[in-house]
């Protein structure tokens, strides 16, 4: 998959739970079986800006050329999607989430593959140059 593409999908699902995270945490979460209380209603919210945030940031810069700028946005990404994945994985396991929190750790781990795997082809250019 071409960067490009991997950055408008990021942009996207981030986009999307960045606004339910932001707008309606508690009905966002009551999907996943979850129910917050006033301290996980902030943190959502918080969550829900810093979502919209790399949301921009990978939309403003779908159309970069190879960078070190770039790079370090791809590290980041494999980064925070390999966390995100792990803690996803670790509170499904728990019973944290319903059924639908399956859908998240796929959604993460997909995502913490296709930035690695772009991490991996977009250093190796960067050494190259």
């Amino acid at each position: 998959m071409k960067t490009k593409h991997l950055f408008i999908v990021n942009s996207v699902v981030l986009l999307m739970h960045g606004l339910g995270f932001l707008l309606m945490p508690e009905a966002t979460m009551s999907y996943y079986g979850v129910t917050l209380g006033a301290g996980g209603m902030l943190v959502a919210r918080w969550l829900g800006g810093v979502q919209l945030g790399n949301a921009l940031l990978t939309w403003l810069t779908r159309n970069a050329s190879d960078s070190i700028a770039r790079q370090a946005i791809i590290t980041a990404l494999f980064f925070a999607w390999t966390v995100a994945f792990v803690a996803g994985l670790v509170a499904q396991l728990a019973g944290t989430m319903n059924g639908l929190g399956w859908s998240s750790v796929v959604i993460s781990l997909a995502l913490a593959v296709g930035f690695g795997l772009t991490w991996a082809q977009s250093s190796r250019l960067l050494r190259t140059a």
